[in-house]
């Protein structure tokens, strides 16, 4: 980017999260990430059992999207997510991801 070109607001926020994440050390690119499945897949595997049956099954899956939207509420995170022309929800809890995780979440969305 050149020097002579002013930053707006939404790049000025963007580039201070980075530099916030290298600071603690992160790579704000991060390196790249292999899915082990898409959402069809998911759905087709995991869309008819019901939160007990899923609960006890522990599906372990790997898939990635882009943010749309993101709804806090306390120490629970709803995020909307889009892969392809699939919108898909995911829960965040902070007892189950722990603190460092959650505020690492919370900073870059």
């Amino acid at each position: 980017m050149s020097q002579d070109m002013e930053m707006n607001d939404q790049m000025q926020v963007r580039l201070g999260k980075m530099n916030a994440m290298r600071e603690q050390g992160l790579d704000p690119f991060g390196a790249r990430f292999e899915r082990s499945t898409d959402t069809a897949s998911i759905r087709a595997s995991f869309g008819e059992h019901t939160k007990e049956e899923l609960a006890e099954l522990k599906p372990e899956v790997a898939i990635a999207g882009r943010v749309m939207t993101t709804r806090r509420k306390g120490r629970l995170a709803l995020r909307t997510f889009k892969m392809f022309k699939v919108k898909f929800s995911c829960m965040s809890v902070k007892m189950m991801l722990g603190k460092m995780l959650m505020k690492f979440i919370r900073h870059v969305t």
